[in-house]
């Protein structure tokens, strides 16, 4: 999320501490393990079937595979970090943080937060895999690595 995103982003927090202390307060991520596990499993089940979580897999593993085979030493630590920022977005509590953010937007209608919630799946979708290919191109070339 773009530091521009207040209200998104507040509502992402919130989503944080309802997975983490208000829904089971033993200072345990619901979202990894808890009394609700069998719900929060379905709902990391309808996450990992979306495009959005389908492309930072990718993404993921593309920057992994990359990072393996770039012989450049600044490059290389490039993609590590691309590999472990998509890892990081990929943990069920970053999961559910974010879709408890985009429900909050969209249950609420708040056009503001709505707009937002647009913006960030439009960059994490086509901008994305376009800036990933050109970094894919970029790290093939001799002159670079």
């Amino acid at each position: 999320m773009a530091a521009t995103e207040t209200e998104l982003t507040a509502a992402h927090e919130i989503g944080h501490f309802l997975d983490f202390a208000g829904l089971q307060p033993d200072g345990r991520y619901n979202s990894e393990t808890g009394p609700l596990e069998e719900g929060m499993r379905l709902l990391l089940e309808e996450i990992r079937k979306t495009n959005t979580w389908k492309g930072l897999v990718t993404w993921r593993d593309d920057a992994k595979n990359i990072a393996a085979t770039t012989k450049g030493s600044l490059l290389k630590e490039f993609y590590h970090g691309l590999q472990e920022n998509y890892e990081y977005l990929l943990q069920p509590s970053e999961l559910f943080a974010r879709a408890y953010a985009q429900y909050v937007a969209w249950r609420s209608g708040n056009a503001t937060m709505v707009a937002q919630v647009d913006d960030t799946l439009a960059r994490e979708d086509p901008i994305e895999a376009a800036a990933l290919a050109v970094r894919r191109l970029l790290a093939g070339h001799p002159s670079i690595r």
